[in-house]
């Protein structure tokens, strides 16, 4: 094949392609869902955001299943955490419930849980750093509705039939009141317990 030959068909490829070029503009509507960099619309079952370094910070998650069923997540890692996949706040929500936690750095313990379905209502929970004791709950909706402070040490209770609030005494058996002032149908009423010396009523 000489120099001749070679130019030729050099020519005719070219042709084609701009011929194919121009048809495919002519032909092809224009894509509606990305203008000016902006995407109108993403449908995916799964969305994972990562990092600069690769490891995940964000993920969207629809129709997972684990233990408590099915799920619609999602679920906010924390940022370059030294373990892998340390979750910072997940939100969830279910057939059942809904819920929204923010975990401590660890990721071994709440730090706030709020929780809600139609069974046992809407609650906010806050835990003691790296524990898994109560360090507060806000409840509502549930017999009684409560407010409840430092491992349930002070509790304000409303119900239909009555109010309450409530100190429990922090010495002795935290089941211990050491003074109640409630409200009821049949009047108001104030009563402390003396440690160790039984009940004292209306004071």
């Amino acid at each position: 094949m000489n120099n001749r030959q070679k130019l030729g068909y050099m020519a005719l490829g070219a042709g084609i392609l701009a011929l194919g070029m121009a048809i495919g503009q002519w032909t092809t509507p224009d894509i509606k869902a990305q203008r000016n960099g902006v995407f109108d619309k993403i449908v995916c079952r799964e969305l994972e955001v990562v990092d600069k370094d690769g490891k995940k910070a964000i993920v969207l998650q629809s129709n997972e299943h684990d233990r408590r069923g099915s799920l619609n997540q999602v679920v906010v890692y924390q940022p370059r955490s030294k373990h892998a996949d340390v979750v910072g706040i997940e939100l969830n929500s279910s057939p059942r419930f809904n819920e929204v936690i923010m975990r401590d750095k660890s990721d071994k313990y709440m730090g706030v849980w709020l929780y809600s379905n139609e069974v046992t209502g809407n609650s906010v929970t806050a835990f003691q750093p790296g524990t898994h004791k109560v360090g507060g709950a806000l409840k509502s909706n549930m017999a009684p509705n409560g407010l409840y402070i430092n491992e349930n040490q002070i509790s304000l209770d409303s119900t239909d039939k009555e109010n309450l609030i409530s100190v429990q005494d922090i010495k002795e058996d935290p089941e211990c009141a050491a003074f109640q002032i409630y409200s009821n149908n049949d009047g108001n009423y104030s009563v402390r317990w003396i440690r160790g010396k039984g009940r004292r009523a209306d004071w």
